[in-house]
């Protein structure tokens, strides 16, 4: 008996042992292979390309404008803009200029006076926009300046 008391000691200090050498590999191999070391995050980087535009810049517009009498009118100098990088864009709009400019004429003939006061303009270009680009298959135009707005009333 006094032998099997002195293996049980001996026994749990090994299996003690053992389970202490399993933990602490067990814990390296999850550093090691698993977790990213604490202090280091792995980030995304997202480089954002500032968008080129190239201009086109229109013949001036005189339209008359939908207001009652029909003594308003509207003279206009505006420029497009898309994308420098999209040559097929340039091409396409160079082709479809004379329906380019029958939107702009059309949309404008539609307004009146007061439709171009405060945010009306905006609202106005935003409009033409969105004709325009319905009508382009390679790309969208990304904007419209106004270099000279004249209405007279």
């Amino acid at each position: 008996m006094s032998e099997g008391k002195k293996k049980n000691p001996i026994m749990i200090i090994l299996i003690i042992l053992i389970l202490a050498v399993a933990s602490v590999g067990g814990y390296f191999a999850y550093t090691m292979f698993i977790k990213k070391p604490t202090g280091q995050k792995e980030e995304i980087k997202y480089v954002e390309k500032e968008l080129v535009e190239k201009p086109m810049e229109l013949e001036e517009f005189t339209v008359n404008l939908a207001d009652e009498g029909g003594k308003s009118f509207i003279q206009t100098k505006l420029t497009l803009a898309y994308p420098e990088a999209n040559k097929d864009l340039e091409k396409e709009v160079t082709s479809k200029l004379d329906k380019v400019l029958d939107i702009i004429n059309s949309t404008l003939r539609q307004k009146k006076a007061d439709d171009f006061n405060g945010n009306g303009l905006a609202s106005v270009k935003k409009e033409i926009l969105d004709k325009i680009n319905e009508n382009l298959i390679s790309g969208r135009l990304t904007n419209i300046y106004v270099k000279k707005i004249v209405i007279q009333r």
